[in-house]
């Protein structure tokens, strides 16, 4: 018995923590993607990505309670990596990697 409720309890949870979680998602007028995401509440949370206007990815990574936290990836509109890093508590942190449009690494900045 004490098992079934645990088991009953730890169901219960899991679809109130997924409940809180919602998909969002925006276009540009000319019909691209502008961003897409997941909110948890109000905020954001988890994998974002955003994109230019002609639809390449424009940079991606995570959220935690609504502030960029985690490693995050930033393109050129080519669709090239522009800046890769990590942020902690929506301040950049550790090595930052800068490449130019044709992806050759220009410079390495440390946060």
């Amino acid at each position: 018995m004490k098992k079934l409720l645990l088991v009953s309890l730890i169901a219960l949870l899991s679809m109130e923590v997924q409940a809180q979680m919602s998909y969002v998602g925006r276009q540009y007028p000319n019909g691209n993607i502008h961003y897409t995401g997941s909110l948890s509440g109000d905020k954001e949370s988890g994998l974002q990505k955003f994109y230019h206007t002609n639809g390449e990815l424009k940079s991606d990574g995570s959220y935690a309670e609504g502030k960029i936290h985690g490693f995050w990836k930033f393109y050129h509109e080519n669709g090239l990596l522009k800046t890769e890093g990590e942020y902690e508590n929506f301040k950049k942190k550790g090595e930052w990697l800068v490449y130019d449009e044709e992806g050759n690494l220009l410079t390495k900045k440390y946060y």
